[in-house]
């Protein structure tokens, strides 16, 4: 049951992201866009900082339907007051909805040889980074490191990472391309996860993923901008795409992470997908340079 629950939830809340994703493609001219993404990531990255914080200490204190009950109470406010102050006039010369016009517009979407890359890119970054957590809290308490508690706050790691890279973002464009950006960010996350299998404490645990964080939205808001782009006229065909190649990977990365863990242990799992985050991080940023100057 929680399971189809789970299943009908992120089905409800899939389009969530890719719609507000192309409101800013539309709204924002391309020299603004890679700002303007970051900044929206700073609200969603806020929001996973409160809620991984947050479930652990309600599933310690109250129990874990409370948090449960906090999502659905803080879903149904957002959903009303996006409703509101979103609201767009309604043209009568607008296109209906039909699954022709869907199959069009991924099809233009694909017609873009940087479409295979941006979304290969995203499946693989979610793979490589979010497989270990849902086993951190496993991880904590066999090395008597802490239990659900700690392991939201190593979580929320991630989030914080990735606010500090949103504000940072402005600064780091006036210094580095947006291949340098994917570059140096398969490399500081691959770091990250090398220095993890020490294992010191889950505080110092949560400082590497907040530079887990900070290294995977280097590279992830670098794809969401080339994203952008790919079909202006299908903008949102194309982010429901990225966030479909996203969350496939978000689930099949736990599967392989846990049976490395399984099998191989802590450390060599670990190691592997370091491995493939920096492989990542790298190979972006060499095969979207070269599409680049194939394209001049």
């Amino acid at each position: 049951m929680l399971l189809t629950l789970r299943f009908i939830g992120g089905l409800a809340g899939g389009g969530t992201m890719p719609v507000a994703m192309a409101l800013i493609g539309d709204k924002f001219p391309p020299d603004q866009r890679q700002v303007a993404i970051a900044r929206f990531l700073a609200a969603t990255l806020i929001g996973q900082i409160l809620a991984s914080t947050l479930s652990g200490l309600l599933a310690e204190t109250v129990g874990w339907r409370a948090f449960f009950y906090a999502g659905a109470l803080t879903t149904a406010i957002a959903a009303t007051g996006a409703a509101i102050v979103l609201r767009e006039k309604t043209s009568s010369a607008s296109a209906r909805p039909s699954l022709a016009g869907a199959y069009g517009g991924y099809a233009h979407v694909f017609r873009n040889p940087k479409s295979f890359l941006c979304f290969g890119t995203v499946f693989l970054e979610s793979i490589a980074i979010f497989a270990v957590t849902p086993y951190i809290s496993e991880i904590l308490e066999s090395n008597g490191l802490g239990g659900p508690k700690e392991a939201g706050m190593v979580i929320a790691g991630i989030g914080i990472g990735g606010l500090v890279y949103s504000l940072a973002v402005t600064w780091l464009m006036r210094h580095l391309t947006r291949v340098s950006f994917m570059a140096w960010g398969g490399v500081i996350g691959g770091v990250s996860l090398v220095l993890c299998i020490i294992l010191p404490s889950w505080g110092i645990l949560a400082t590497l993923f907040s530079l887990l964080g900070f290294g995977f939205l280097m590279i992830h808001n670098s794809v969401q901008t080339e994203v952008a782009s790919l079909a202006p006229q299908a903008r949102a065909a194309a982010f429901s795409v990225h966030a479909f190649s996203f969350f496939m990977g978000q689930a099949l990365g736990p599967i392989l992470f846990g049976y490395g863990l399984h099998h191989f242990g802590l450390s060599p799992t670990l190691l592997a997908h370091a491995i493939l985050l920096t492989a990542v991080g790298l190979g972006a940023a060499a095969l979207f340079a070269r599409q680049s100057r194939e394209l001049l």
